[in-house]
């Protein structure tokens, strides 16, 4: 955990996305991890983090916790997985996807993308 407060403290860049497998907030199969909502939510919020993308429910959410956008990307390759709502979705779907990410040091450009090129989600961030 050490590491990754170091680098979020370092980081001097417009943007922030971090990555990693379990989710803290899923309304899919698996659940949320509360565990690490309680250990690094705190961390991701108060280092302005952007984006934390994981994976592991094999669907789509966009969720927002504080200043967090939380997003689940898991529907690459294995079948996807039925996904419901919670408090913090903004949006979920059981589909095939893949994100976009363009930026510059102003703002950053998200877009999820279904694999005939169907936009079916996406939001902007300013700095």
């Amino acid at each position: 955990m050490f590491w990754l407060i170091k680098d979020l403290k370092e980081n001097k860049q417009p943007f922030t996305i971090v990555y990693f497998h379990h989710p803290p907030y899923s309304s899919g199969n698996h659940g949320s991890k509360y565990y690490l909502r309680f250990i690094w939510g705190f961390i991701f919020e108060y280092f302005n983090t952007d984006i934390v993308f994981n994976g592991h429910d094999h669907c789509y959410e966009r969720g927002k916790v504080k200043s967090v956008n939380y997003i689940i990307t898991g529907g690459g390759g294995a079948p996807p997985y039925d996904v419901g709502n919670n408090w913090w979705t903004i949006y979920s779907e059981k589909t095939f996807h893949y994100c976009l990410i363009s930026c510059n040091q102003y703002e950053l450009s998200y877009k999820a993308i279904k694999p005939d090129g169907t936009l079916f989600d996406s939001f902007n961030i300013y700095k």
